[in-house]
This record gives structure tokens, C-alpha cells and sequence, in this order.
């Protein structure tokens, strides 16, 4: 099923890409997909799928300065000079309220993934009050020390190379020993799926892989520090799976708990054919 497009105007004026599939007319619920880092929305159409045939109708937008909502490539990987990651929750939220708007009466759930699944984490805590339920999917806890050194590095790139300066030390610091335990690796990205078919996408994408700025990576350490302390909503972790879906209790969310390691998105520098991809809109 191919998803219908649209565009939406963010707070400051970003155009925001959203694709929507749709469920029959006896739909049951909505669900709202905050995709993961260095992808894009298009990556979920099979998700999407099997969310249509349950009865789900689905939204997801492309985050501010990723996929078809980067506008070009220059900025693909970044999310904004300042208060970078308030804007991309603000953009969440601009899109329920359409969703709201176009399918009434429905309860609403989102779906964060990695990355998406930190931005779901601030956005319950700030419009916990939409939402029937909230699923986090390859989330984690926040390590401070690590977030703290990892907002101190960023910071000093933003002031030597300039906030929008790809940061290949933050990458590699961040993302460097994920394709360790996959050795010899036929990919940089085998840790990526146990489906070397969904490997191959994903490094043949041309919006995704982008190595992100310095400026988004004090975004995300920072914020990744605040949902660390934050009393609104955690994750229970398992061994090898981290995963948690929590249904809202009444007016107010259940306390958060301990647990789970940061199983964050995925990144590389790739530049070829992604400015055509992003103007023409034929990204997968």
C-alpha cells in the first residue's frame, strides 16, 4: 500500500512531510510513528501495513532536518540552530492535532522508535493528555556521564566548526561499536536487522546514513539527559529486547522505571543522489 503525502508548516516555517495509510471505515485507532535517527518515514510502510489490516489508521512524519522534511542536503542530519529538539516535539504535536482534525473520536497511540522513542518521551510529558497509549521501541535509559561528556564535545565542535559541521567523532563516539559482535561484517550496518535484504535498504537509501551535526547531537544529549530524570515515563527493559507499550492510567502516566540500554539509529555519510531524492520526493 502506498502511503499519501503531505506537508504541513512547522512553527518556524519548516516544511514538515507526513505519510499517512489508511485503515477501512471501521477503523479502531490511530497510530502516530515518531521514526528513529538518520531515516525517515517511509521506512515503516510494511509496519504500516500490518497496522491498517488490524484496523490502524497511520501517520508518520519525517523529524525536521530528516527525510523529505530536510528540504536539501545540507541540512539532512540537522535539526535546528537553536532549541532544536523542542521544535521537532512541537512538530509532533502540530500533527496530531491535524490527525484530530481529519479522524475524529478515534484513540490515539504513538509509536517512537530509537531516536523517535526519546522524542515520544518528551512529548508525553508535555501532551500526555492526547494520547490513549505510548509504545517505545529500541529506547533506553539515560547515562549521564556519557550524555554530559557527549554534550561537552558537541559543544566545543559547535564553537571550533560551527554548529552545522558534520561530527564524525560524535557519530563514531555514539555509534562506533554497534557492528562489533557482527565481525566480519559484510556492512557497516549489519547490526542493523538480522535481514541482510533490510540491511541492503537501508545503505542503499540515499536519505538515510546521514552523519548529523554537532548542534543535533547537544540536542539529543541534552534532552537525552533531561528524559533521564524525568518522573514522567521510563522503560522496563529486557535482556536482549527493549521494548515497552504503556496505556495511559486515567488524566495522568505511570511512574517510570529503571532500565534498558540506548539500542539508538543508525548513521554513515553517504552525500550521492540524496539532494535529487529529497526535491523529487522518491525516497523509499
Amino acid at each position: 500500500m502506498k502511503p499519501v503525502s503531505f506537508t504541513f508548516p512547522s512553527s518556524d516555517g519548516v516544511k514538515i512531510h507526513v505519510n499517512k495509510w489508511m485503515s477501512g471505515p471501521k477503523a479502531k485507532g490511530i497510530v502516530q510513528i515518531a521514526h528513529g535517527m538518520a531515516e525517515h518515514s517511509g521506512r515503516y510502510a510494511d509496519f504500516a501495513a500490518v497496522l491498517t489490516e488490524a484496523g490502524y489508521h497511520v501517520y508518520a512524519n519525517d523529524h525536521r532536518g530528516l527525510g523529505k522534511s530536510a528540504g536539501s542536503c545540507e541540512v539532512l542530519g540537522h535539526f535546528a540552530d537553536e532549541n532544536g529538539w523542542e521544535l521537532a516535539v512541537d512538530d509532533m504535536y502540530r500533527l496530531t492535532k491535524l490527525i484530530k482534525d481529519e479522524v475524529p473520536n478515534l484513540p490515539l497511540f504513538l509509536f517512537g522508535h530509537s531516536m523517535g522513542s526519546f522524542l515520544s518521551r518528551t512529548y508525553v510529558q508535555q501532551h500526555g493528555e492526547e494520547l490513549a497509549g505510548l509504545i517505545l521501541s529500541g529506547t533506553g535509559a539515560g547515562r549521564r556521564v556519557m550524555s554530559s561528556l557527549g554534550i561537552l564535545i558537541a559543544k566545543i565542535e559547535c564553537w571550533l566548526r560551527g554548529k552545522r559541521a558534520r561530527s564524525v567523532l560524535m557519530n563514531t563516539l555514539s555509534f562506533g561499536n554497534f557492528n562489533k559482535p557482527f565481525r566480519p561484517a559484510r556492512t557497516p550496518f549489519d547490526w542493523l536487522s538480522r535481514d541482510p535484504q533490510e540491511v541492503d535498504k537501508y545503505v542503499q537509501d540515499p536519505l538515510c546514513g546521514e552523519v548529523p551535526t554537532a548542534n543535533f547531537f547537544c540536542d539529543l544529549h541534552d534532552r537525552d539527559q533531561t528524559n533521564g530524570r524525568s518522573r514522567g515515563i521510563g522503560t522496563h527493559s529486557q535482556r536482549t529486547v527493549h521494548f515497552s507499550a504503556v496505556r495511559r492510567q486515567g488524566p495522568s502516566w505511570p511512574k517510570r522505571k529503571r532500565g534498558a540500554q540506548n539500542l539508538s539509529a543508525i548513521q554513515a555519510d553517504r552525500h550521492q543522489r540524496r539532494g535529487a531524492e529529497i526535491v523529487s520526493g522518491r525516497a523509499a
